[in-house]
C-alpha cells in the first residue's frame, strides 16, 4: 500500500517536541491556525513573508522547506 506524503505544515509540526533547529518554528506553526496547508514553496514563502519582515526567520524557514522537499 502506498503512504502519502505528509505536506510542509505535518512535517514541520511533527519536529515540535525534538531538539532540533527547527522546533520554534514548529510550535509556531502548530499555533496558526491559517497556516497553509501544501507544500508549495513560493506559497509557503509569500504567507511567512506577509507574517514577519524578519529576514532570519524567513531564511529559517527557508532552511526547513529546502530539507523537507530534499527528503520527499
Amino acid at each position: 500500500m502506498k503512504q502519502c506524503k505528509p505536506n510542509f505544515k505535518e512535517w514541520i509540526i511533527s519536529l515540535a517536541n525534538t531538539n532540533t533547529e527547527f522546533s520554534d518554528l514548529a510550535y509556531d506553526v502548530q499555533s496558526d491556525n491559517t497556516f497553509p496547508d501544501c507544500s508549495e514553496k513560493e506559497i509557503l514563502m509569500d504567507y511567512i513573508m506577509s507574517r514577519t519582515f524578519d529576514y532570519r526567520i524567513h531564511n529559517m524557514y527557508l532552511k526547513a522547506i529546502d530539507l523537507y522537499l530534499d527528503e520527499l
